[in-house]
């Protein structure tokens, strides 16, 4: 069945120059009767049934890779969020550490510096006790010095 060059308008065709018996395509030629349209009516509706499945086939593939795209942006948002919370937990924990670390030399400091001067002071009250042990042992020197110049002067 190929166009007839009669009843066809070739600028109409949408396969022009091709067979018309094809299973894609409709035939060019203009129906005649009713039985011939009411045919041409149900392969007409036919082909945009088909159309309008594959359409919709398309578009429901496209709403599920959307999905699954949203799906994967919200997980990598929430591995984010995750990577994020897990990072503050691990400064803060790091934060506490310093923190105590830095009490702990701040105590031992004062403990060094309180020491130090214990320490001082300890030595500067032997110190000071040992002088007054000198100074006595010196006037008693001094005493018997004294004393045997007297005695001394005295025998001679």
């Amino acid at each position: 069945m190929k166009c007839e060059k009669a009843k066809t308008n070739p600028s109409k065709c949408v396969n022009s120059g091709q067979s018309s018996c094809g299973t894609d395509h409709l035939s060019c030629r203009v129906p005649e009767d009713e039985s011939e349209i009411q045919d041409f009516s149900r392969k007409i509706r036919g082909q945009a049934f088909g159309i309008l499945q594959r359409s919709q086939i398309i578009e429901n593939e496209q709403r599920r890779k959307k999905k699954e795209l949203d799906e994967k942006e919200q997980d990598l948002c929430w591995i984010e969020e995750l990577k994020a919370k897990d990072r503050e937990m691990e400064m803060n924990e790091y934060l506490a550490e310093l923190t105590k670390k830095k009490a702990l030399y701040d105590d031992i400091a004062k403990q060094i510096a309180s020491q130090e001067q214990t320490t001082l002071r300890d030595f500067e009250a032997e110190k000071r006790h040992c002088e007054e042990i000198i100074a006595n042992e010196l006037d008693e020197i001094n005493q018997l010095v004294n004393f045997h110049r007297n005695v001394s002067k005295l025998c001679c």
